[in-house]
């Protein structure tokens, strides 16, 4: 197997390697606020569509982009 088949963004493993910093975390909120699909987050920030959901829910990195008190 060569890695063709896999995503540009995904090393040899098929992972997605990169970690979200904070600050990333807070672009991602104003481009979903802006109305850009997560797919196309997902491609920019080297991320699964899936984590760009879950940080739309809430469900991960819920206070990493949020003004203290939200």
């Amino acid at each position: 197997m060569n890695g063709d088949h896999l995503s540009k963004n995904r090393d040899q493993g098929g992972r997605y390697p990169q970690k979200l910093s904070d600050d990333e975390v807070t672009e991602i909120r104003a481009m979903l606020d802006a109305g850009i699909s997560g797919n196309q987050i997902a491609r920019q920030f080297g991320c699964s569509p899936s984590q760009v959901s879950l940080i739309k829910s809430g469900k991960r990195r819920s206070a990493a982009g949020k003004p203290q008190g939200e």
